[in-house]
């Protein structure tokens, strides 16, 4: 009976201490037993602010467990912390301003070790290979001619001195673009999208509708859109422009109906073609 009430003891107070425990509950290990390292004192590094260490009876089979993503990683001595600092920069789940504040604290002394704050120039010749600088590079043109369409910005822009002054702050190591160079990476992007459009129209189960609007600029100049409407393949309503020409005058219904049939060619759906409400 004593042996009863001693085990129940020991069991409301585990029961107790897990209640009033900040950390997340952890999964229970059926191979071996572990237990918390907080009771063998606070672990040095800083990466254990947002690891949970669980020590086994062999260091060798020691865990560490992210309070953010719960990944199980190896805590063996042997293998250090380097380890658990790389996903600390990688970890999705970890709020932005927090992993800032961790990666700043984790340039302080471990283990002996100084940390140095290396330069930009030191950084970029270490960490990036000449494929992925180019990458990098590639991106940032796509990503400035995407603005440019977007925001209907003229093909100048590039070579205005707010836009230089932005990215040589921004990323020193790119070469500034000419108006003539962002033209042919707009019209490569067009070309590239086109070929895409054609691919689902071409995949699409069913058949598609044509619809025609007259579009009037600033300068009294008409234009005439054409908009293509299809069920995809998860049933669900895509529409894409497809043509948009300028109307010359006279403006008449003889000339829109022609270029209706010129669109339906150069995209080759005429055989899909069902109706234009």
């Amino acid at each position: 009976m004593e042996q009863f009430v001693q085990k129940v003891e020991i069991e409301s107070d585990i029961f107790n201490r897990t209640m009033v425990c900040d950390s997340p509950i952890l999964p229970i290990y059926t191979d071996k037993e572990y237990e918390s390292s907080t009771n063998h004192g606070k672990s040095r590094s800083k990466v254990w602010d947002v690891f949970q260490k669980i020590s086994a009876e062999h260091d060798e089979d020691s865990k560490a467990i992210c309070r953010y993503c719960k990944k199980v990683y190896s805590a063996k001595p042997a293998n250090g912390t380097s380890h658990l600092r790389r996903h600390l920069e990688s970890c999705l789940k970890r709020d932005h301003h927090e992993r800032k504040r961790d990666n700043h604290e984790l340039q302080h002394d471990y283990h002996g070790i100084k940390h140095y704050k290396v330069s930009h120039e030191s950084l970029t010749d270490v960490t990036l290979s000449p494929r992925n600088y180019k990458n990098d590079l590639n991106e940032i043109s796509s990503a400035i001619a995407m603005m440019i369409v977007t925001d209907k910005q003229a093909f100048r822009m590039v070579e205005d001195m707010g836009f230089k002054s932005v990215m040589a702050v921004a990323c020193p190591e790119f070469e500034m673009m000419s108006k003539g160079a962002i033209k042919r990476d707009i019209i490569s992007i067009y070309m590239k999208e086109r070929e895409k459009v054609r691919e689902l129209l071409t995949s699409c189960p069913g058949r598609i509708c044509l619809t025609s609007a007259t579009w009037k600029s600033s300068a009294d100049d008409h234009y005439n859109c054409i908009t293509v409407h299809f069920i995809d393949h998860e049933w669900r309503l895509q529409k894409r422009i497809l043509w948009f020409n300028l109307v010359p005058p006279p403006y008449d219904s003889l000339y829109v109906a022609d270029e209706i049939a010129l669109c339906m060619v150069q995209w080759n759906i005429e055989h899909k073609f069902l109706a234009l409400p």
